[in-house]
């Protein structure tokens, strides 16, 4: 059995997760608080296997939580915001829940946890975290309520659909669409090699290979270790070779 304590500060927040982790026998509900402070005084006298815990709450936020964590405990960040997912995988999260969460989501988050026993030791610190940890791993954050995580050097380009965002990886024969703008994913992997070439697509400049030309208004951008390859307009053309230049 895997025990669980509930860490969010809205109260119909923790009972729609405990309602849905009751499909989940092996998992048994503890504890329930609203904030930091009663999270810190449940810890010190019972340590869960497993902790939800949301990320802004009023008097804190669930990174203050990490210190008092026993080293077998699972920590699963769930809110709203997915621009947190970062910081959470940057001190080693098991898994990252954006709400609402689908029960099919979460099932694969209990589905880890209890396949896998837990880590050696505590995740660390945030303050102790990479310093540049978008150079490791990214969350993409998948418009379906998966997160997929990857290395940015996989990514080719990026491309913005509305408020969504296209991404391009080298070896995957299908592109994948996620739940950030194109700002947000400039602003994530900066310092990773990517370059803003229009209003609506983001490219990785390390991984060009060769240009090639079709009339004067299309060059084609080919990557180094894939087969894919991006047509660009005159404009974006020309703004990419004069980065390059540089």
């Amino acid at each position: 059995m895997t025990t669980a304590l509930i860490v969010d500060d809205e109260s119909p927040a923790r009972n729609l997760m405990a309602q849905l982790l009751r499909a989940h026998p092996m998992v048994d509900v503890i504890g329930m608080v609203a904030n930091v402070a009663e999270a810190v005084r449940f810890v010190r006298t019972r340590q869960p296997d497993l902790i939800f815990l949301d990320v802004e709450m009023p008097d804190g936020r669930g990174f203050d939580l990490i210190p008092f964590l026993a080293k077998k405990t699972h920590l699963v960040f769930v809110t709203a915001h997915e621009r947190f997912a970062l910081d959470a995988f940057g001190v080693c999260a098991t898994d990252y829940l954006v709400k609402p969460v689908a029960p099919a989501r979460l099932a694969a988050t209990i589905e880890r946890i209890t396949q896998f026993p837990p880590k050696a030791g505590r995740a660390p610190d945030l303050a102790e975290a990479p310093a540049a940890p978008t150079r490791a791993r990214i969350p993409l954050g998948g418009a379906t309520g998966r997160i997929d995580v990857i290395a940015p050097k996989k990514i080719l380009w990026i491309e913005a659909e509305q408020n969504y965002s296209r991404i391009h990886l080298d070896q995957e024969p299908k592109s994948i669409i996620g739940h950030k703008t194109l700002s947000a994913w400039e602003e994530t992997l900066a310092g990773n090699g990517f370059e803003r070439i229009t209003r609506s697509l983001l490219i990785q400049t390390e991984k060009i290979k060769h240009f090639t030309w079709k009339g004067r208004d299309e060059t084609f951008v080919h990557f180094k270790d894939s087969e894919k390859v991006l047509a660009l307009g005159r404009a974006g053309a020309i703004r990419l070779k004069a980065l390059l230049q540089h």
